[in-house]
């Protein structure tokens, strides 16, 4: 049975890995990181919508819902190593319509690289327009390699290329060689005597 997240009781630690989001005038001892915009719908519709939005998601597993109570745990994965990010969701209703809650927080690790923070954004603009917003997703720098069509491999010791037709050799290169042994002394150095 896996617990739900208690909004009303929640105490953040110190990591940066983690991204909180409560509606205006929640009470709750942790301080959110951003404000939920209250919507003019029902919280059923909302919690409907959302889950609708969170399932568009890749690589999510569910973990637990709860339809009457309007709160769902999941867990999503990162793109390339896999890491699990659990995610808390409550639907708290409002006096002019319902406002999502969101705890989205990195299970494994210190740094998360912004990711859950994004995740959170990108459900809130989808809830907010009806559509995601690219914008909110991470942008990493892209790494431009230089262009050379005649090396493939790198040489350590000197931090240069070897170029291919050195690498397809019959006996190619050794990238470490050990010093050659010195030359071979005669054996019986002794004088002769007569």
């Amino acid at each position: 049975m896996v617990e739900f997240c208690d909004f009303a009781q929640l105490r953040m630690g110190w990591r940066p890995n983690r991204h909180l989001m409560l509606p205006p005038g929640f009470d709750s001892p942790a301080r959110a990181h951003q404000a939920s915009r209250v919507l003019r719908e029902p919280p059923e519709a909302l919690f409907r919508r959302l889950k609708a939005i969170i399932d568009e998601e890749p690589r999510i597993r569910w973990l637990a819902e709860d339809r009457t109570g309007l709160r769902l745990e999941l867990i999503q994965r990162s793109r390339v190593f896999r890491f699990p990010d659990r995610v808390s969701i409550a639907i708290a209703p409002r006096a002019d319509g319902s406002a999502p809650a969101v705890y989205s927080r990195a299970m494994l690790g210190v740094w998360d690289f912004g990711v859950n923070r994004a995740r959170v954004r990108r459900w809130a603009k989808a809830l907010e327009t009806g559509r995601p917003d690219p914008s909110a997703r991470i942008r990493f720098p892209r790494i431009r390699l230089p262009r050379i069509r005649s090396y493939s491999s790198w040489n350590i010791l000197s931090l240069t290329k070897r170029p291919v037709d050195e690498m397809s050799s019959p006996t190619p290169s050794i990238v470490l060689q050990a010093a050659s042994p010195p030359a071979a002394e005669p054996r019986n150095n002794r004088a002769k005597t007569t």
